[in-house]
């Protein structure tokens, strides 16, 4: 219907009283606006044409938006939504009073309710543009997992939700096993590591649960599949396939999706995929397995994980008949000496944002091959430059850029063997930005319609591969914009450096991506300013950079510490006759979203705090008509005393001034403890405090 108000309801032919079944629709197109629910009720919902049913008709469902409807009411919307190619299904046990819902398989949300019980059948409820197809003969998906307590072996203890196991203190090697067993199609798993022993080890994966009685110490069984250890080593059918590779430890979720047609699998830390592996003999079943050697340990099994998307792969059915695709989909190689046959990758952009990096395993100096995102079928074609209706946006190793079918940039970088490639789309911007060796190095709009990654080769054995653990270039990157600058603002190759070549007007420049969450440091150090001469240093919005005024004016919400020593907000004065910098000087900021505050620093000390401030601004500059000069120091927050003290868990035995970076003491009893506002999660990090004054038989610690 071309209504996208009015709303469609269907009912299965079936009837449902009572034991268990399963029943699964496949979508094969839907519009942007429309909406479907799969779900079951009574026959009597026919009569009902609201999308969600009035209770009377008993129904529960399952939205593409990731909502969960329960007899009327919406009791979650933070599942996964369902896209064209899914499956939605549900497991209905009407003995047990229980419903799961599935997309892709997975179980997504599980419900048990008296009120399930009655004549069922399965009902579709939909808005807008759409195809779906009933599947007659599913196979049925494992329900949720939980610890098994048969395939268990002593001393490990599950916990009353069946889902958290723990190993006591003991120089031994114990396994246990799932209560769910995978034979078919994608499956996720996810464990949460609640407590790994400093001296002990954890092993996670698969493997077939009747050897629970095996004697031999495990994980270096035949039987375990395939094991992950917090030593980041592979293990298969008993041996080490990979050692040294992504460690883990407390805290940290290890996610598997097992692939059983392609038998591979691919293993993600807190929702990031880090490896891919084959995982040869899955088809006979398993089970999610955890080994723990030397405890005490606890592992969690997440029951119903949010599935992250699959690590992307060269596509054979949408790549060009001369592209070999080899080592798991993971590699392309030209197998033509003719024509600029094309590669394309399985990853399809359609909304949010999206990264994929490719990396150039061969290509020859001044060699011929160009990365970017094209429709499906483009690859039908081998031409050079293809037509507009392939919606084709690249990148060539000659350093230009296509959008088109017509060339927009040249004389940019080129890029050769061992360069890698990223490609970073915006679906709700339409934009692209192509990304060499971490560093942006061309920006295009232009995309209206769904996309994948693609590559077209020059001549026959080049070769690229996918890094399928590659992650998304970092938010707020200390990097300056090549492409969200004046013309006139000339960058090093590092994009580190910004020089001003011009007389004329006051060119500006900002950072690549914005600040939008936590506390933020950026520092710069001035190359040349002349005496008396402007530059202004702060943060704004996206459209900052094309400011040509020494004062900003307020639609750039422009927060500035300027070279005369003023403090700018908005394009008016806010606080006068501060410390005015000079050639050499460091001057930085500390930009806190969430509190909305800013502090800005000369040589690392602070000179002023402006309250109240926007959030998701970009680091930005202002130069007079002068060639100044302006380099960032990337690894400035890690010398300076970024993280303030917190005033919020401070006692009241404890006193804080100075922007919260200095702490006294005003108590003579007990000990006070005061922390930071800021925890270190990831990388390396440095802290450093002054001690002034600490009496003669005083005490104090300094720690994590």
């Amino acid at each position: 219907s071309d209504d996208s108000k009015e709303v469609v309801v269907a009912r299965s032919t079936v009837l449902y009283e009572k034991g268990k079944h399963y029943f699964e629709i496949s979508v094969e197109s839907a519009s942007d606006d429309a909406q479907i629910m799969l779900g079951c009720a009574f026959p009597s919902v026919v009569e009902s044409y609201l999308f969600i049913p009035e209770e009377l008709h008993h129904h529960v469902g399952m939205t593409s938006r990731g909502e969960i409807v329960l007899f009327s009411e919406i009791v979650a919307s933070d599942c996964s939504k369902v896209f064209v190619g899914d499956t939605m299904g549900i497991s209905l046990d009407l003995d047990a009073n229980t419903a799961i819902f599935y997309r892709n398989g997975n179980p997504v949300y599980r419900t048990e309710d008296r009120r399930l019980l009655g004549s069922f059948t399965p009902t579709l409820h939909a808005v807008g543009k759409f195809t779906v197809s009933l599947t007659p003969t599913p196979r049925i998906p494992q329900g949720v997992p939980s610890w098994s307590s048969t395939f268990r072996q002593e001393p490990i203890s599950i916990l009353k939700d069946g889902l958290t196991v723990e190993m006591p203190e003991g120089d031994i090697t114990r396994t246990i096993w799932a209560s769910t067993v995978y034979s078919f199609g994608v499956v996720y798993v996810e464990f949460s590591i609640e407590l790994l022993h400093r001296d002990g080890k954890i092993t996670l994966g698969f493997g077939n649960r009747n050897f629970c009685n095996s004697a031999t110490a495990l994980p270096y069984e035949e039987y375990f599949v395939l094991g992950y250890d917090c030593r980041g080593n592979i293990l298969s059918k008993g041996k080490f396939i990979k050692e040294g590779m992504i460690p883990y430890g407390n805290g940290d979720l290890i996610g598997m999706m097992l692939n059983f047609e392609k038998e591979t699998m691919t293993i993600y830390k807190n929702g990031h995929p880090e490896i891919v592996v084959d995982a040869p003999g899955v088809s006979v079943g398993v089970s999610p397995t955890a080994t723990f050697t030397k405890g005490p340990h606890s592992v969690r099994l997440v029951p119903m994980p949010r599935v992250p998307p699959p690590s992307p792969r060269w596509d054979v059915q949408v790549s060009h008949k001369s592209a070999i695709v080899s080592n798991f989909g993971l590699t392309a190689l030209s197998g033509t000496a003719s024509g600029t046959p094309m590669a394309m990758s399985t990853y399809v952009f359609e909304r949010g944002i999206g990264y994929i990096e490719i990396v150039i395993d061969f290509l020859p100096e001044s060699a011929y091959m160009n990365v970017g995102i094209a429709v499906k079928g483009a690859h039908e074609s081998a031409d050079r430059i293809l037509k507009p209706d392939c919606k084709h946006i690249c990148y060539t190793s000659i350093g230009e850029v296509y959008n088109m079918g017509k060339r927009v940039s040249n004389d940019l970088e080129d890029f050769t063997t061992g360069d890698r490639m990223g490609l970073l789309v915006n679906m709700d911007a339409g934009s692209i930005t192509f990304i060499r060796n971490g560093h942006p190095v061309a920006f295009q709009t232009g995309i209206t319609c769904a996309v994948r990654p693609c590559v077209c080769f020059g001549y026959k054995n080049y070769q690229v591969s996918i890094d399928a653990s590659a992650k998304m270039p970092l938010l707020g990157a200390p990097r300056w914009d090549p492409v969200h600058r004046h013309k006139e603002l000339k960058l090093s190759r590092d994009y580190m450096t910004v020089v001003n070549k011009t007389f004329m007007a006051s060119p500006t420049l900002r950072a690549t991506t914005a600040f939008t969450s936590g506390a933020n440091y950026f520092e710069v150090r001035v190359v040349e300013v002349n005496l008396g001469g402007h530059i202004a240093f702060g943060l704004g919005n996206e459209e900052v950079y094309k400011n040509t005024a020494v004062l900003a004016p307020p639609q750039y919400n422009f927060y500035s510490y300027t070279s005369s020593g003023v403090i700018m907000v908005k394009g008016k004065k806010h606080i006068e006759d501060v410390e005015k910098y000079t050639k050499g000087d460091f001057i930085g900021f500390k930009y806190d979203v969430d509190s909305r505050f800013i502090i800005f620093y000369r040589n690392r000390k602070p000179i002023a705090e402006i309250e109240d401030v926007d959030e998701g601004l970009y680091p930005a500059m202002t130069f007079g008509n002068e060639k100044f000069s302006a380099t960032i120091q990337p690894n400035a927050r890690q010398r300076l005393e970024v993280p303030a003290f917190d005033g919020q868990s401070c006692p009241d035995e404890l006193e804080l001034y100075h922007y919260n970076s200095t702490c006294v003491n005003a108590s003579k009893t007990g000990f006070p403890t005061v922390r930071t506002m800021q925890a270190f999660r990831t990388g390396t990090f440095f802290l450093e405090v002054n001690v002034d004054p600490l009496e003669e038989g005083g005490w104090m610690l300094v720690g994590v």
